[in-house]
């Protein structure tokens, strides 16, 4: 999770010289994206509590992987805005999953 929010702060350093486009502008592209990442958090917690953990991570897998493929072929702004707030959506179920799970299955 951490790795694919922070890939696009050096990836913008390109996109900036391909599509012309002022780095400032790209950055701000991310803001939905990592207020995502916190307002998912709540939503994805009590889901992975009454549903099932394993299947938490697993659609967080996916999801921030199609969503990074997503962002790779976007040859747009409007696009790349909205999946790199489809990335922050996913990658918000992390902290309050991953982290269960895994004391969880320590304690096993």
């Amino acid at each position: 999770m951490h790795m694919f929010a922070a890939f696009y702060f050096v990836i913008v350093l390109t996109i900036e010289k391909e599509w012309s486009i002022s780095y400032d502008q790209l950055i701000r592209l991310w803001i939905f994206g990592a207020l995502f990442i916190g307002l998912g958090a709540i939503p994805f917690g009590w889901l992975s509590d009454r549903w099932s953990r394993s299947g938490t991570m697993t659609i967080m897998f996916i999801g921030m992987g199609l969503a990074s493929i997503l962002c790779g072929f976007s040859t747009s702004i409007p696009f790349l805005f909205i999946y790199l707030s489809l990335l922050g959506l996913f990658c918000s179920i992390y902290h309050p999953v991953g982290i269960p799970w895994v004391i969880n299955s320590a304690n096993k």
